[in-house]
């Protein structure tokens, strides 16, 4: 594996997401991508991205926003009365305790679902993440460990970020004023709960997820010395345009964040990391 691997979460969610992260694949540093399984714009991300040889694609698990792979009914904890998924991150924490065992299902099913639709494009699926971190939830790592076995996905990402070490990295603070340290403890609380997994692979950064801005990756070198591979997460696109179809199929928050200026500061990180990749 690479001394550094670059992945872009969100692969399917808009045509400004798919052609930033090809572009950035094929002039920049990006080696992977995860794809959003019910996403608006997936098909034009699977046939893109299998026109790359080189990038690695996984599956980003999403079931926070849009509507499910699995037909309504058959998953009924999960979805409102219009069909879309109706809990964020806390409401799926919140869900396994008050209706443990049809939760547990219909998230098994969803998952399941999700995977299958990916293997049925012929994609090769290199790894497991998630929209919102939710994989990180206790009983939602269980089930996506015996997915990842059933289907034979050889890696699940593993938030095992240390607030220090990347500290030492990006030299900013601006975590603890943006929200980001409050991400941080609660994925760092809910990893007592469960065996955290192991990986020889640094996950850099869920500090400043979707925040990272070139000057914090140029002293990633530092890393490297410490750790086989790091994992540095970014969510890349082009300046967004609006799309009444696309609106539709986003929770307000994903749509804010599809515009935000970070998405296209991210993208100019990729370029930023290739030359920093070249001298390690």
């Amino acid at each position: 594996m690479n001394k550094i691997i670059v992945t872009a979460d969100d692969f399917g969610m808009s045509e400004e997401v798919n052609d930033a992260i090809i572009d950035a694949h094929k002039n920049g540093c990006l080696t992977h991508a995860s794809l959003l399984a019910n996403s608006s714009y997936f098909n034009e991300a699977v046939s893109a991205g299998k026109r790359c040889k080189n990038l690695q694609l996984g599956i980003h698990i999403n079931l926070t926003s849009g509507k499910p792979i699995s037909i309504a009914n058959k998953i009924p904890s999960l979805v409102n009365h219009a069909g879309y998924f109706k809990y964020g991150f806390v409401g799926l924490v919140l869900g396994y305790f008050f209706n443990k065992k049809v939760i547990t299902q219909d998230i098994y099913y969803e998952i399941d679902s999700q995977i299958k639709k990916l293997k049925a494009h012929n994609i090769k699926i290199s790894h497991i993440d998630s929209h919102r971190h939710i994989h990180t939830t206790p009983y939602i790592q269980k089930i996506i460990k015996k997915l990842a076995t059933k289907h034979q996905i050889p890696r699940i990402r593993v938030i095992n970020e240390n607030l220090f070490e990347t500290l030492k990295i990006t030299k900013s603070i601006s975590c603890f004023f943006d929200g980001g340290i409050f991400k941080y403890l609660i994925i760092k609380l809910l990893s007592l709960f469960h065996t955290p997994l192991l990986s020889d692979i640094y996950f850099f950064s869920i500090l400043y997820s979707c925040k990272i801005k070139p000057d914090f990756v140029k002293n990633i070198k530092h890393l490297t010395t410490k750790y086989k591979t790091i994992e540095i997460m970014l969510h890349p696109a082009f300046r967004y345009k609006e799309k009444s179809e696309l609106t539709n199929n986003l929770t307000s928050s994903d749509l804010n964040h599809l515009k935000s200026q970070y998405r296209q500061s991210e993208y100019s990180t990729c370029y930023k990391l290739k030359e920093i990749i070249k001298n390690i």
